[in-house]
């Protein structure tokens, strides 16, 4: 594509040297509205005009005239899928206005200069909008009027009134064979889609003296390569120079400050990007989004803030260097970006939901340490991911934060985690071990679910509630470490883990929701070190449904009674009786348990004691001792 815009240009610029070697015919018009007769009948036949003097809007009707414009054709069912606006052009479809056929003009003129010229009142309408109805005139002297070089399909180049001070709306747009477009030095404002469109536009060059652009202001402009803005431009409107697919240079001047909404989106052509001598602070949200070719980019040192989807959808963007100083980055900004690895440093102290969701190729990066949570969703989907270590200043990880990290294989949790949210590593298909650590007082929903390759799971004495869902679907988990601390299992906490054959819950646990075992899959056994029996959170509640007639129960021996009488159990006993702990220990072997003194006291050593109540002890006694490791394992050792 880009290539045939090249090839439609190179075509109008030939035909703009063969106009400038024609002999220009200069026309000075002294008497407003005779413009025609001064021309004659070089009207049809002229290709480079200059006009001086005063021109009002029958003249400026004989310009266009000659410039080529000539009126859509507008289809007899245009407006079947709209309802037709009542004089207000701003309701109208965007189609339209030089995106529909039209007959060819009979004139030729290629090259205009009314530079200076100056514009007058009088001579009726330069223009009927022929889609509404509205008529179009020079209201004041010495300002252009909107829609005044709109669809002069015959125009290479134009030069404009170095009298105007404003550029109004769709003032030249739609010139499809413009290559050459200069601008008078008076001019401090350019109005909403005032240079629009202009297909074959090559360069543009915002004059010294312009404060303002506005809402898509150099828009469409689809074969521009080069933009150079004054140091005097302060504001631009939203989606100011969006959809100049072919730019490839742009000097931002340096009086800009905040770039606005949308400002360079879709520019695809787009592929390095130097902002360092401009003075930005805030670069807005979408700015970027969709400069699907760039690779490059280059802050300023005066950069604060980058917007939501700043730059979403850059899949060549693989590195960046974020200046010291940027505090924010928004919502989405680097979404679906090219990203390998980046840093940021401490300066940033937020970064927003999605930040770099579905960087597919993000393999490391380095947070600030001044950032305390990771949001929603943040590095969703980055699948090349492949371990994870955060700040020490990390205390929430949020909903989805590194869901779908198809790579991760390494979770190292900072010691100031303290929450986990819900699904917030679901899909991580190569996580094959996690330990949650003692410091994290909270996890969410499904936070594990559909980590296909789970084999073992540690969860921390800090979590009371093992939440809705948490190791849903996965299918390769056979060790499950609970500790202490645990009162409450949800339902549907191990649905689907058909690997998982043997539970053992630590003597916290006081309530399990109904359809804990749902599709559990393959239950064979339940230690239970709880000597009150754990009651369901309904008062018919089965939280063991369905792995009655399958699984063994292991419980304290002197407990039995009570667990014979409770409702969650009773079914266990009515199946197969209920067993001790002291058998399933003795069931595991050696592997399992020691059964000597030295053992328990070598690895009382280097870690503490408990009962089978949970009362610490300060020497191991006989019988069933609880060993939790200084790396928070937790092993059972039988001491004869």
């Amino acid at each position: 594509m880009k290539k045939i815009l090249l090839a439609v240009c190179a075509l109008f610029a030939v035909t703009l040297a063969h106009a400038q070697d024609d002999e220009q015919l200069v026309v000075e018009n002294t008497t407003p509205g005779k413009l025609a007769q001064q021309i004659g009948a070089e009207m049809y036949t002229c290709t480079n005009l200059k006009v001086t003097g005063s021109i009002n809007n029958a003249d400026l009707k004989v310009l266009r005239q000659m410039a080529g414009f000539m009126p859509d054709i507008i289809p007899d069912d245009y407006w079947d899928d709209y309802a037709k606006p009542a004089g207000n052009l701003n309701l109208a479809p965007r189609k339209g206005h030089g995106d529909l056929p039209h007959e060819e003009s009979d004139c030729c003129l290629a090259i205009l200069d009314v530079s200076e010229v100056h514009l007058v009142t009088g001579g009726g309408n330069f223009f009927e909008d022929e889609y509404l109805g509205t008529q179009y005139s020079i209201q004041k002297e010495g300002v252009a009027p909107d829609f005044m070089f709109e669809r002069c399909y015959n125009l290479v180049s134009l030069k404009l009134p170095n009298e105007l001070k404003k550029l109004p709306r769709y003032c030249v747009s739609h010139c499809d064979a413009l290559v050459d477009l200069q601008l008078g030095d008076k001019i401090r404002t350019i109005d909403d889609y005032s240079l629009t469109n202009n297909a074959s536009l090559l360069s543009l060059t915002i004059p010294e003296g312009v404060v303002s652009i506005g809402r898509e202001g150099c828009s469409g402009n689809v074969a521009l390569e080069t933009l150079t803005l004054p140091s005097t431009l302060t504001e631009v409107g939203y989606f100011a120079f969006c959809s100049n697919h072919a730019l490839q240079n742009i000097n931002l001047g340096t009086g800009l400050k905040n770039l606005t909404y949308g400002a360079f989106k879709w520019c695809d052509g787009l592929e390095h990007l130097d902002l360092s001598d401009s003075h930005l602070e805030t670069i807005g949200a979408f700015a970027f989004s969709s400069c699907t070719s760039l690779e490059t980019v280059k802050f300023p040192v005066t950069l604060i803030s980058i917007g939501s989807s700043a730059f979403e959808q850059t899949p060549f963007l693989e590195e960046i260097d974020i200046p010291e100083g940027l505090e924010t980055i928004g919502n989405s900004a680097f979404y679906n970006s090219g990203l390998r690895t980046f840093t940021l440093p401490n300066s940033v102290t937020s970064i927003g939901t999605a930040c770099f969701s579905d960087c597919k190729l993000l393999e490391n990066f380095t947070l600030s340490e001044n950032i305390t949570w990771i949001p929603e969703r943040c590095f969703s989907s980055c699948n090349s991911l492949v371990s994870l270590d955060l700040p020490e200043r990390i205390s929430e990880i949020g909903p989805s934060a590194f869901s779908y990290c198809k790579s991760l294989t390494d979770l190292n949790f900072s010691s100031g985690l303290q929450n986990i949210d819900e699904q917030a590593f679901y899909g991580c298909e190569a996580l094959e071990e996690v330990t949650v650590p003692d410091n994290v007082l909270e996890i969410g929903r499904g936070i594990f679910r559909n980590c296909t390759s789970l084999k073992e799971a540690s969860i921390g004495s800090g979590i009371e509630t093992l939440p809705m869902e948490c190791f849903y679907g996965c299918s390769s988990l056979s060790k499950l470490n609970l500790v202490d601390g645990i009162k409450t299992l949800q339902r549907f906490a191990f649905e689907e883990c058909t690997s998982l054959n043997t539970i053992i819950l630590p003597a916290t646990v006081e309530v399990l929701e109904n359809g804990l075992s749902f599709l559990w899959g393959n239950v064979q056994k339940i230690v239970c070190y709880a000597t009150v029996p754990p009651v369901s959170n309904s008062a018919s509640g089965e939280p063991w449904y369905s792995c009655y007639e399958t699984a063994r129960v292991y419980v304290p021996e002197e407990s039995i009674p009570a667990y014979i009488q409770s409702p969650v159990w009773k079914k266990f006993y009515e199946e197969n009786d209920f067993l001790t702990i002291e058998d399933y220990l003795a069931e595991q072997g050696d592997d399992e348990t020691t059964a000597i003194n030295s053992a328990a006291s070598q690895q009382a050593a280097s870690a503490t004691l408990y009962d089978l109540s949970g009362h610490q002890l300060t020497a191991p006694t006989k019988g069933i001792n609880l060993v939790r490791m200084s790396n928070g394992e937790v092993k059972k050792v039988v001491v004869k």
